[in-house]
């Protein structure tokens, strides 16, 4: 609703709710507004909102009713309205491009996990038609700063590291950044020390460093690099092993991304590292998903090993496997596991985990999960782990899935409105919903992980 209009005529609004993607809900004589920056409560002025299709679209500027729950910033380049850098309760810009990774720094913690569980309900029930969905409250992150174990930075014709700009693609260059853990932040200092010496600007377009715990507790880190055009492999090799010499703890450096290199080439170092994960020891390659926030993603799986329930004995799938993060634990309880992986080299590393641990009973079938999944009998696993990019499962995905028909089925999803899509189809072919569990891997982000529990009656499930 609109309140008022201040002494500039800038309409002054009340924030309603969150919204998925950072923004908060506002309403303007009637019509729904989308705002950068707030926080829910919150009656904060604004500036020309921009008519978009069936809704308006404005920026906060400055903060008139402020929130209990507002908190400083740390980050210099952090923009809570996306467009000036700074907190709006403040009221000062000062100067230069604003960061597009963090959306909620001006929030206090326990405040963005109720955010985030707001937001996982309202997705179930706008997209999916859920109604009072069990959405239970979000599990924080233990560190809600300097959690996220791996960076993906442009390098700029100077050299520089850089993060895409809030709603553009334009080049932040950063000195900071508040988010990363210790070790990226040892091998961001290495590499932006050396960068002028190297002459990073001329050779690299992009630069992914990842840095993870080794069964030590050291730690190992890993490079992938984007490089211009006009760089030979062979350039690539002597920049990668004098990037080895400036950081110590770079274990692995790869090359990926450029017209000629479609698939990933390894140019130093060992080909994986070995990553500490609950009690496993899990192999990795530079370019192979890992989740950014270890502590969570351990609480993530042995969450989703408790829903799914005993698997002594039987057989459980996990499709969109990945690098066995599930497959492997998992191994070691079921009498079998199935794993279904469209990416080769996430599929390389789980056999190569697999083989050094000496566990047989995996089937890994690589290829798109839609044809792996048609392989299967219905009734042949007890249970299933879907794990799908942020795009969701396809419908031929969720078809397969409706034949296969697992007594109990987890879903663990990076994007509330695709969950919300795939759970009404699973829900209309018979399934239950016990519970959706939030989990906080992206502190200070709007990105929402969450796990969530299904099972079929056993009027539905198939007679063995």
């Amino acid at each position: 609703m609109t309140t008022s209009e201040n002494v500039s005529g800038q309409p002054e609004l009340e924030l309603i709710a969150p919204v998925q993607g950072g923004q908060m809900l506002a309403r303007l004589s009637g019509q729904v507004v989308f705002v950068h920056g707030g926080i829910p409560g919150e009656i904060v002025a604004v500036d020309e909102p921009v008519r978009k299709r069936g809704y308006l679209e404005a920026d906060a500027i400055s903060v008139v009713r402020e929130a209990p729950v507002r908190d400083i910033p740390p980050c210099p380049y952090f923009g809570e309205n996306g467009r000036h850098r700074g907190s709006i309760a403040v009221g000062q810009d000062v100067g230069g491009l604003v960061c597009g990774g963090c959306r909620y720094q001006h929030i206090a913690y326990a405040t963005q996990l109720e955010i985030k569980q707001r937001i996982v309900a309202d997705q179930l029930r706008r997209v999916g038609k859920i109604l009072d969905a069990p959405v239970l409250s979000a599990e924080p992150s233990p560190a809600p700063y300097n959690y996220r174990n791996k960076a993906s930075w442009l390098v700029t014709e100077e050299g520089e590291l850089a993060y895409h700009e809030a709603r553009s693609h334009r080049a932040v260059a950063i000195a900071e950044c508040h988010i990363l853990t210790p070790g990226v932040l040892r091998v961001f200092d290495a590499i932006r020390g050396a960068s002028a010496e190297l002459g990073l600007g001329g050779i690299l377009r992009g630069l992914e460093a990842r840095s993870l715990p080794t069964s030590s507790g050291e730690e190992a880190a890993t490079l992938v690099l984007t490089l211009a055009p006009s760089i030979s492999l062979d350039e690539a090799t002597v920049l990668a092993e004098a990037l080895q010499d400036v950081c110590p703890t770079v274990k692995s450096v790869s090359a990926i991304g450029t017209d000629r290199y479609a698939q990933p080439v390894h140019l130093a170092g060992v080909e994986r590292i070995r990553v500490a994960f609950l009690e496993e020891l899990l192999s990795l390659s530079p370019t192979t998903f890992f989740q950014v926030n270890l502590a969570v993603a351990e609480a993530l799986v042995r969450y989703t090993f408790a829903q799914l329930g005993p698997v002594e004995g039987r057989q459980v799938l996990d499709v969109y496997s990945g690098a066995g993060t599930f497959t492997v634990p998992l191994a070691r309880q079921a009498d079998a596991v199935i794993g279904v992986e469209v990416d080769e080299g996430s599929v390389a590393d789980t056999r190569d985990t697999l083989a050094r641990m000496g566990l047989e009973n995996v089937t890994l079938l690589h290829g798109d999960a839609a044809s792996g999944l048609k392989s299967l009998l219905p009734g042949s696993v007890s249970g299933a782990i879907i794990d799908p990019p942020r795009t969701g499962c396809s419908p031929e995905v969720l078809r397969q899935l409706a034949r296969i028909r697992a007594p109990r089925l987890v879903y663990v999803s990076c994007d509330p409105a695709t969950l919300a899509r795939d759970l009404r189809f699973l829900l209309d072919h018979g399934y239950q919903l016990e519970a959706v569990q939030p989990f906080d891997l992206f502190p200070q982000t709007a990105h929402i992980e969450s796990a969530t529990t299904l099972k079929l009656p056993r009027k539905f499930q198939a007679r063995r």
